[in-house]
């Protein structure tokens, strides 16, 4: 699989073209939507496709964030978009600070994604603050990351370049083949494993899969950015796809922030 990224974030922060976008819109319709006067596409929209992914944290028995900590030894509040690894850092993590807990169960929660974003400063590339119902951890100890598999080939192809990979370490992973015939469904996954899982529930076993070498991979910060550039309209139909595992693992996470409560009728005056 070819994993050229780095000239990718350091396309998007000079706010060069990326090498990568034509091939990427090649969609089918895509040119219509590019000269049809409608643009980029607008924040709100790009968040809510962000917001169809869950990402999974760690939360103490009171609901509140439970930090990682960092290679370096720091606290870091961690969202993962695999839950598979969420759950093994809710081990480790009840293991390690079993004294500190003294019995405290630790368990799994869920954000969307766009939120999480956000708060790590996926759109500036540094973290900024976030309303999270009053609950958001201290901005600069966030972090928000993909599979694995995908994230640290990305890291370590940065840091090989000089560059740190910041608080948002997600790939995107897809195939100009792996959208609909009709054009109406771009589907953009986080790994390798992810694509070939999507490709068999999307075209079936009949269609030969694409090799893993002709995959186009894009840092999702870079991919947002280029969605709100004036050619982000041939990405309408694009569309964040978690992990079938993700999706149902979101419905047995607790929600952070805690949905807030609705506010009752006032009591009727006697």
């Amino acid at each position: 699989m070819r994993f050229d990224v780095v000239a990718l974030v350091a396309a998007a922060a000079s706010g060069a073209r990326l090498h990568r976008l034509p091939r990427l819109l090649r969609l089918r319709g895509g040119e219509d939507a590019a000269t049809d006067g409608g643009g980029g596409l607008t924040f709100q929209e790009v968040t809510d496709k962000l917001n169809r992914v869950p990402c999974f944290c760690l939360l103490r028995a009171d609901g509140s964030l439970a930090p990682i900590s960092a290679d370096d030894g720091t606290a870091v509040h961690t969202w993962y978009l695999d839950p598979a690894e969420a759950r093994e850092a809710l081990e480790l993590m009840a293991a390690a600070a079993a004294d500190e807990l003294d019995g405290e169960e630790l368990s799994l929660g869920v954000t969307a994604m766009g939120t999480v974003f956000e708060m790590a400063g996926g759109w500036s590339g540094t973290p900024g603050e976030a309303d999270a119902a009053g609950a958001a951890p201290d901005p600069s100890a966030l972090r928000l990351l993909g599979p694995r598999a995908s994230r640290e080939p990305l890291e370590a192809q940065l840091r090989a370049a000089g560059l740190e990979p910041g608080s948002v370490v997600v790939s995107i992973v897809t195939h100009d083949d792996a959208q609909r015939d009709d054009g109406t469904l771009m589907p953009l996954f986080f790994s390798p494993a992810d694509f070939e899982a999507g490709w068999v529930r999307l075209k079936g076993d009949d269609l030969e899969m694409p090799d893993g070498d002709a995959l186009m991979v894009m840092e999702l910060r870079s991919l947002c950015a280029q969605m709100l550039g004036p050619q982000g309209g041939q990405l309408k139909v694009a569309q964040f796809v978690a992990s079938p595992d993700a999706y149902a693992a979101s419905s047995e996470a607790t929600p952070w922030p805690a949905p807030r409560e609705e506010e009752g009728e006032p009591p009727p005056e006697d």
